[in-house]
């Protein structure tokens, strides 16, 4: 080996040395014997960030089948009381994406303690799309085994459970949410398509006392409004109790806010009444 060679690696392994005891000694970790994979080392290190006063941040993250979805956990977190958790359905990409979502529930998600979860999703084309069988099937997998992964690794208020979707994304929000009754615990369509032949029949009779929202707003485009009212008037044709509002100062906008009045609105607990006949 040259002598210009040897000078060149040795250099090289003076500054790898030097980085990595520069990460060793100031990055945050936590102390003690803490397996890096639990919920207790998340914690400390969430810990420490606070104490530092850096803010969390939405984390890009995959599945094992390497499927993506966005993260958001409050700075709150672990404080010993479990959090609600948001699943928020993204519209029609480009326009709308999973990142998009998550960092638009991030302000409201750290006030009120939420953890947010945006997977990235095949079916919510609300354009030409009206909530095609095999797309849905796969956002179904993919959405649950997403909030199976966060409630795993966090601790999840399992009473208080959102799915909520934007735009096209109301196609897997209805199909997945009201499908799963068990998981979801509060439905919030957003200026959302509705596709009636997508739902009919996929539900089962439980489903029907899970609070449920749709709304839009005055200047959406005329098939959002359109399809807003269809979805309401279904709904409560099989017994849903719906609420329902047309916002007079909002065009086709996303506004969590009013899902997150919603959520908290209903987050104690399901509905008592009765539930319809219905099949899967």
């Amino acid at each position: 080996m040259s002598r210009p060679v040897q000078i060149v690696l040795a250099a090289a392994g003076v500054l790898a040395a030097s980085v990595g005891a520069w990460l060793f000694l100031f990055l945050p970790r936590p102390r003690g014997n803490v397996p890096p994979s639990s919920a207790a080392y998340v914690k400390k290190v969430m810990d420490i960030r606070r104490a530092r006063g850096v803010q969390p941040e939405v984390c890009r993250m995959e599945t094992l089948d390497g499927r993506a979805f966005h993260l958001f956990v409050p700075a709150g977190w672990g404080r010993g009381r479990a959090a609600p958790l948001i699943v928020s359905c993204h519209g029609t990409d480009p326009f709308d994406t999973a990142e998009l979502q998550a960092q638009e529930w991030r302000g409201l998600a750290e006030r009120h303690g939420c953890i947010v979860v945006c997977p990235r999703l095949s079916s919510t084309d609300g354009i030409l799309g009206a909530g095609e069988p095999d797309g849905l099937r796969a956002d179904e997998k993919h959405i649950l085994s997403v909030a199976c992964e966060v409630c795993r690794r966090y601790d999840v208020d399992r009473e208080r459970v959102m799915i909520t979707g934007f735009a096209g994304g109301g196609h897997p929000m209805y199909f997945v949410g009201l499908r799963h009754p068990e998981v979801f615990t509060t439905v919030a369509a957003r200026s959302c398509s509705f596709s009636r032949e997508a739902l009919d029949g996929h539900w089962p009779p439980e489903a029907a006392r899970t609070p449920v929202m749709a709304y839009c707003g005055r200047r959406d485009p005329q098939a959002i409004r359109r399809q807003t009212a269809e979805a309401v008037k279904y709904l409560r044709s099989r017994g849903f109790q719906v609420a329902t509002t047309v916002l007079s100062d909002a065009g086709h906008e996303r506004r969590p806010d009013v899902a997150m009045r919603f959520f908290m609105a209903h987050s104690t607990g399901r509905h008592a009444q009765s539930a319809p006949a219905a099949g899967r």
